[in-house]
């Protein structure tokens, strides 16, 4: 343990000290020869030159302690433990979307948009020419269509 300098030590203290301390930390769960960044880079980009620098899928193999063939070998605590080093082999679902939403959605098409302002001409157009009675039909028709 280091006691606090006073100030005559102080100004004995080298000028060119770092600010930092880099500490070399590994994993407390030894699973693998093969960091997490370097799977990932294996897995993701499809990198075949740090596949190849890992001895291919067999060395990758060996190096998680896995089987080929057989896969994992299913003690509950190696599975807990690649759990904990590696996580869940699950994707979280995305919330599901509303009608609404899809409603709102296609109202920012241009074309349904166009297709609605068509449908509300002829719908006034219709009324005006054959009355309210009859004049409705081709408006309320090419609304619903543009649905």
């Amino acid at each position: 343990m280091h006691s606090l300098p006073n100030k005559k030590e102080s100004s004995k203290l080298p000028a060119n000290t770092p600010s930092f301390v880099v500490l070399n930390v590994k994993p407390h769960l030894a699973l693998s020869n093969i960091d997490h960044t370097g799977l990932t880079a294996i897995v993701k980009e499809k990198n075949i030159d740090q596949l190849r620098e890992c001895g291919g899928v067999e060395g990758v193999a060996g190096a998680l302690k896995t089987d080929t063939k057989n896969g994992l070998h299913g003690a509950v605590e190696d599975v807990a433990q690649r759990q904990e080093v590696f996580g869940s082999n699950t994707y979280q679902r995305p919330p599901s979307k509303s009608f609404f939403y899809f409603v709102v959605e296609a109202f920012q098409d241009l074309t349904i948009l166009i297709l609605l302002a068509c449908a509300t001409l002829s719908l006034g157009f219709g009324i005006k020419e054959h009355g309210l009675k009859e004049g409705w039909y081709d408006g309320e028709a090419y609304s619903l269509l543009s649905f």
